[in-house]
């Protein structure tokens, strides 16, 4: 989903099943969205359902900021690759439900934990046949 200021995939803008996980990873997709979605500062995605921001400053420094204050200003200066997290498959060690609350107008992210009814959802996943690791992981976040 392309906005005229941010784009929202799913992996990467390149594709679906793309990770974002590494400094490397991260260069490559702030480098795409120069050359490819001009004008592009906010990428929100997910698919490894963990809570990230990657930011990217104007000399073209990138580093990642660990999510851990509860909410962030973005720098109209910089760019910002931004995952909100799982919110029913959570993997970041942490079995609470993860998500992030984007001010549009003040360009604030805030990041959010949650716990959630995990017994039912592991209920659900185990009623729908999957397979049971799905249902077992939830339990540490994995």
């Amino acid at each position: 989903m392309l906005h005229d200021r941010y784009l929202i995939c799913h992996g990467t803008p390149e594709s679906i099943d793309s990770y974002i996980l590494t400094l490397f990873q991260a260069k490559r997709v702030f480098n795409l969205l120069r050359s490819r979605f001009n004008g592009i500062r906010i990428c929100f995605f997910g698919h490894t359902h963990v809570q990230k921001l990657w930011l990217r400053d104007p000399r073209g420094k990138v580093t990642s900021v660990a999510p851990n204050s509860p909410s962030f200003s973005l720098d109209p200066e910089c760019m910002y690759l931004i995952n909100p997290g799982s919110v029913g498959q959570p993997r970041q060690h942490d079995n609470r439900a993860h998500y992030l609350i984007f001010d549009s107008i003040n360009e604030r992210v805030s990041f959010k934990t949650v716990p959630y009814d995990i017994s039912k959802a592991q209920h659900k996943i185990r009623q729908a046949r999957l397979p049971d690791y799905l249902a077992a992981r939830l339990q540490d976040g994995i």
